[in-house]
């Protein structure tokens, strides 16, 4: 039996790597370790926000964030445990996964069209290379309709105003 950490940000994306893995079962899971990755503030607002209201802020999100998954696996009857972090998402993952000694990180990919592919950084693609535990991408749902067709739809006008300008 394997023990598997689980990235979530309360997304419905995070919510398939956890379909995922309780897929799985209980025979196969000794333990789930969810954790939630919240942002570091600017200097500048650090400088008037103080440090109890910050943190106060953070585990409200990360809560909030969890709180969907923690249900599931609730329900599911594998041992689960949260987790917060602060920082840059990747290295705080892969930091977590290594302390935690788990043996799988199961994360979802956000499926996006090609302008969200150009215009994003994919935390998965960026987990891949500091990650010392094994890394399981699953798909995380249809990319939004405006991602889908902004950029077909950007090129065509592009190419009628080409064509028009002759």
């Amino acid at each position: 039996m394997k023990s598997v950490m689980i990235p979530v940000d309360g997304t419905s994306a995070s919510l398939e790597a956890v379909r995922a893995t309780l897929r799985e079962g209980p025979e196969a899971i000794a333990r789930i370790e969810l954790l939630n990755v919240q942002p570091r503030l600017n200097r500048h607002i650090c400088a008037f926000v103080p440090r109890s209201m910050r943190d106060a802020w953070r585990e409200e999100r990360a809560r909030r964030a969890l709180h969907g998954a923690l249900a599931r696996v609730r329900h599911s009857g594998i041992p689960c445990r949260t987790h917060m972090a602060t920082g840059r998402i990747a290295p705080e993952i892969a930091l977590a996964a290594s302390s935690l000694g788990v043996d799988e990180i199961v994360i979802a990919a956000r499926r996006r069209g090609p302008l969200g592919r150009l215009l994003a950084s994919s935390v998965s693609a960026s987990l891949l290379p500091l990650s010392e535990v094994p890394v399981r991408v699953v798909p995380g749902g249809a990319p939004p309709a405006f991602e889908r067709f902004a950029l077909p739809a950007g090129l065509g006008l592009a190419a009628l105003l080409l064509l028009a300008a002759d």
